[in-house]
This record gives C-alpha cells, sequence and structure tokens, in this order.
C-alpha cells in the first residue's frame, strides 16, 4: 500500500507539541505562559495565566502563583522575573516587597522605589493609604513627604483642598458686629455697629478706649 501525503494539522491555538513526530491532538500541550482548561462548549483549550501568576515551560501544569505581595503585569507571564512588587510596595533586598513607609507611595506593579507623597497630599502606611496620595482637604495642608495632613492654624482656619503650605491658609472672613473679634482685622467688636459706645462701626477703637488683648471688651 502506499503512503498518504495527508498534511500535519495544527495544534489548538496556544499549544504546540514538545518533540516531532506527533500523532494525536493529545500530544499537543500549553506553551509557556499557558495553562489547560476544559468546558462544555469550548472543549480543551489552552488560556492564559491570570495576573499574578507564570509559567515557565510547554506543559499540561498549572500556572504558578507569584511570591506574597507580588504580581505580574499582564496576563501570559513566562518568567518568575515577572512577578514584581505590588502597588504600595517596593522591593528591600531580601525583605521581599514590605510596604511603602509612611510618606511614601508606589502605584504601579514594580520593583522600583517608593516616590515621596507630592505636597497638598498625605501618604499614610498605616491607613493604607501609600498605594496612592490622597488630596488634603479644607482646612488642612501638606509639604512633600507627609505623612498626614495637618490643620491650619485656629486663626487662619480656611484652605483649599491639596494646600501645600500654611501660608495657604487664611482667616475665616469678619464681619464687624458679631461680637466675635477677629484679631487679624478686628481691634475691637462689641456684638453691634453703634457708634459712641467705645468701638466704631468699622470695629476699630474710638480715643479715649482700649480693648483687651484676650476679648473685646472695651474699657475707657
Amino acid at each position: 500500500a502506499g503512503m498518504s501525503n495527508v498534511a500535519c494539522d495544527n495544534c489548538p491555538e496556544h499549544s504546540s507539541t514538545p518533540v516531532p513526530g506527533a500523532e494525536q491532538v493529545a500530544d499537543c500541550l500549553c506553551d509557556a505562559g499557558f495553562s489547560p482548561h476544559s468546558t462544555a462548549d469550548a472543549g480543551w483549550h489552552c488560556t492564559p495565566c491570570q495576573s499574578g501568576a507564570f509559567k515557565s515551560e510547554t506543559g499540561d501544569a498549572a500556572c504558578t502563583p507569584c511570591a506574597s505581595f507580588t504580581s505580574t503585569v499582564a496576563a501570559g507571564s513566562v518568567n518568575m522575573s515577572d512577578c514584581k512588587c505590588a502597588p504600595g510596595r517596593s522591593l528591600s533586598g531580601n525583605s521581599g516587597c514590605p510596604l511603602c513607609p509612611a510618606g511614601k507611595f508606589k502605584q504601579d506593579i514594580a520593583d522600583h522605589d517608593c516616590k515621596a507623597c507630592v505636597a497638598g497630599h498625605q501618604c499614610n502606611a498605616a491607613l493604607n493609604l501609600n498605594v496612592a496620595p490622597v488630596k488634603c482637604t479644607s482646612g488642612k495642608w501638606a509639604s512633600s513627604g507627609a505623612f498626614a495632613c495637618e490643620y491650619c492654624p485656629a486663626r487662619r482656619p480656611l484652605s483649599l483642598e491639596g494646600s501645600t503650605e500654611p501660608s495657604n491658609c487664611l482667616p475665616d472672613p469678619s464681619v464687624c458686629g458679631d461680637g466675635k473679634r477677629n484679631y487679624w482685622d478686628e481691634a475691637c467688636d462689641d456684638g453691634n455697629q453703634d457708634d459712641g459706645d467705645g468701638c466704631f462701626n468699622n470695629c476699630t477703637v474710638a480715643p479715649g478706649f482700649c480693648c483687651s488683648v484676650t476679648d473685646a471688651v472695651l474699657s475707657p
């Protein structure tokens, strides 16, 4: 009998045979970066290793998970070296991937150092905020590398979100005649806007009177 000239069939996608001369589809093994799966609708097929796992050789073995606190940037990784420190962590010699120190952050999967927290934000490892900087809320400020946002001074309590220094803090708007003396722009405030009582209607002290440093009480 003569020999058949039938061409060889290709293995299913993402699989191959490790040696020449394969005779059946069962000889096809999943490529590096892929592992075998079987479903009712698709049958046997090879799917990429999920993010956080790798497979370095052709075969039907499962993908190997990355070490603790590491992951891969994309699916289908083929080397253990593709496993990098997770966001919020950086490579530290034999210590693996510890958390970024307070005041620093890292947003990507990589082994580079953590960055200093940007001004106007806080990076607090204790509160698990070291993956991304968190903007200071109004009434607070922070310089670069801050562990936490600081409150504005009591006499200058106002600031916009993301303020970067205490000079961004502003006083409350003063209202002359409300009985609350704002020391930065009122010499006195006796609770009214009447003249003739020692405190003029623009909250300046009338001649012959004085206003104590601790309150708005006027005395001749």
